[in-house]
């Protein structure tokens, strides 16, 4: 964060008399310089892990197969922090007394599983079914205690803290319990149906709530293992069709009373609710796979979701005490439509290529909602409320037409588009490019300061209830495409994987707040026309005050290089016998390569979480960019 408001013409690696590296490296930025907070910060983690499984099967008869399973998981975190007295801040130049922070948590995850197969034939029909239990048990706590004011420095302990101290603590318990019922049918390999109910109870959910029954059931029919099927090109084409429910758990505190506690004072936060019960998703799915000329699969989905009893933190009035509840209160609906094709586009000995696409398009709106419309997320830039597109995020729009000045039939022959496209007022008989030219820049007149971006303002159809609180793009993409390729020859093979998404919108905070600073490249003004610089003032208007603005959203489209990968295979006659070895191989693999995008951030796969996720919240706010990695790995089987 800091690092991107340092000048690139200031040495951050200057130090200071006694050796230290500089707080404020560059004078003009207001943000310390990185080095010096790493090497003040005495910071230390120790992660301890234990994973351990047992699994057991028994087969009594050739029709009957019994499974058991349990897993622990159990991870034991310590943490140190320590800003060290004498560190210095913008607050205090001359250096603080110092804190010190220690937490540690612990975490035991318990899973349990038990099944019964029955699998048997009767005829053509084959028969599978199966009876499930599963138990999932979590336990966590977490402990932490902060002291400030060292009254020595270099002492890692406490017992030098003697200001404030302030501690924390939290538990969590969590158990879910499942009992599944599971039977699949298949007749002549033509008639496919399969059917299961599900049993589901979990302690997130409300005293009143706890046990919930889910079902899911699916048919299909391979029309081309019929004797009358007409086509011999077409070697498998298969209908289906599913329909089934889900559900999904809330937080741990949402069915409870919370409370914030601070300056001596109990101030209630969210009321609880016994009623709370898993948002219930119900899908229907149909589909199409095809094969042909045994080369070419390809298939075709749609499915038609709806998520209802959705959990939402719903504002309460003054009169109640607590500020939000967390309610069942909407329904999202969502229209999927996914497409492949695999093609073995050549097959030999010695050499073989498959190609495959996926294609994909996700369309959801929120038509239900139980309590009154609000906004979310930073800024309150999401709408929650019925009708409302889900993903698109609202703000001030810059005016780059005259019709969006609102109310009052302005003289449009005063106004012109400016370079960056913005709607400007110039008044009469000048031009956008007179500002130095003129002396116009920091004048005023008709109520419009001259050059500077206005918001646009929209009214309804009666000129009424206008407001500048606008849409402003959507973060769902309009269709996603992957394509990947394996190519072999011989012993090497080369696997490629691209990512296309298309059309997504990206809110551009890390712009934003650059232009804050006035540190973006935007502000440069050293190598334009002069009658298309800008002056400093004209940055900050676009800035907002950090309010949703339309000038950093951008288009997200990309390409990715998403994986390439070689891998080359010795089998056991090139081995010779060697040291047992029956096969061995080497794998190269490298993620996140390349990536082709107009995004002007880091990164478009960026997000914040808003709505659930970081593909619906697409908000880059100085998140970590996607690493690209590269791996190797040698297998050897004897």
């Amino acid at each position: 964060f800091s690092l991107t408001f340092m000048s690139p013409a200031v040495d951050l690696e200057q130090k200071d008399e006694n050796g230290n590296f500089l707080f404020s490296a560059d004078s003009l930025a207001l943000e310390e310089n990185p080095l010096y907070a790493t090497q003040w910060f005495d910071q230390w983690d120790r992660n301890n892990r234990l994973m351990t499984s047992l699994f057991l099967r028994y087969r009594p008869a050739s029709w009957l197969e019994l499974e058991g399973n349990y897993s622990l998981d159990r991870e034991d975190r310590y943490q140190s922090n320590i800003t060290p007295k004498g560190y210095q801040t913008f607050d205090n130049p001359e250096g603080g007394l110092g804190s010190i922070n220690k937490n540690s948590s612990v975490e035991n995850d318990i899973n349990a599983s038990f099944t019964a197969s029955l699998n048997h034939a009767f005829g053509d029909l084959t028969t599978r079914t199966k009876f499930r239990y599963l138990l999932e048990d979590q336990h966590q706590e977490v402990f932490w205690v902060t002291g400030n004011d060292l009254v020595v420095a270099d002492v890692p302990t406490l017992a030098v803290a003697q200001g404030g101290k302030s501690t924390d603590s939290d538990i969590y318990d969590i158990v879910a319990e499942g009992y599944f019922g599971i039977v699949s049918l298949d007749y002549q390999g033509k008639y496919i149906a399969d059917a299961l109910v599900r049993r589901d109870g979990s302690s997130l959910f409300g005293a009143d709530e706890r046990w919930q029954t889910y079902y899911r059931s699916s048919v299909a029919w391979r029309m081309a293992q019929e004797d009358w099927w007409p086509l011999d090109a077409v070697n498998e084409f298969k209908l289906r069709f599913s329909y089934g429910t889900a559900g999904a758990r809330p937080g741990f505190s949402a069915q409870y009373e919370t409370y914030s506690v601070g300056g001596g004072r109990i101030r209630p936060v969210n009321l609880g609710n016994k009623a709370l019960k898993p948002a219930f998703a119900a899908e229907a799915e149909y589909g199409l796979d095809m094969v042909l000329f045994d080369r070419v699969s390809t298939g075709l989905t749609y499915a038609d979701s709806k998520v209802s009893d959705q959990f939402l933190a719903a504002p309460l009035p003054s009169f109640a005490g607590y500020s939000t509840q967390w309610k069942n209160a909407g329904t999202l609906e969502s229209q999927t439509i996914e497409a492949f094709a695999e093609a073995s586009v050549m097959e030999s000995q010695d050499m073989s290529w498959l190609a495959r696409v996926n294609f994909d398009r996700t369309r959801q709106e929120i038509t239900e909602l139980d309590v009154p419309a609000y906004r979310f997320g930073p800024n309150d830039n999401f709408y929650m409320r019925e009708g409302e597109i889900y993903g698109t995020f609202y703000g001030n729009r810059f005016a780059t037409t005259c019709g969006e000045l609102g109310p009052g039939s302005p003289d449009c022959s005063l106004f012109q588009v400016n370079d960056d496209g913005y709607l400007v007022y110039v008044g009469a008989g000048n031009s956008y490019t007179d500002g130095i030219g003129k002396s116009l820049w920091g004048t005023s007149e008709d109520g419009y300061d001259w050059g500077m971006p206005i918001k646009a303002t929209e009214c309804d159809a009666n000129g009424e209830n206008c407001t500048q609180f606008l849409p402003m793009g959507n973060t769902l993409p309009d269709f996603t495409v992957s394509l990947s390729n394996t190519f072999r020859y011989k012993n090497l093979q080369v696997y490629g994987l691209l990512d296309w998404d298309v059309g997504a919108d990206i809110y551009n905070g890390t712009a934003q707040w650059a232009y804050r600073e006035l540190k973006h490249g935007a502000v440069d003004q050293g190598e334009k026309d002069p009658g298309l610089m800008k002056p400093l003032a004209y940055y900050p208007v676009l800035y907002n005050v950090n309010e949703i603005s339309s000038h950093f959203v951008e288009d997200g489209t990309y390409l990715k290089l998403r994986e390439l990968s070689v891998r080359y295979t010795l089998d056991e006659d090139q081995l010779g016998g060697r040291f047992g070895l029956t096969r061995a191989a080497i794998n190269l693999i490298g993620r996140n390569l390349w990536t082709m995008t107009d995004y002007t951030g880091y990164d478009p796969e960026v997000g914040g979480g808003w709505g659930g996720a970081d593909a619906i919240g697409r908000i880059d706010n100085y998140q970590y960019p996607n690493y690209r990695t590269f791996s190797a790995s040698i297998e050897l089987v004897f």
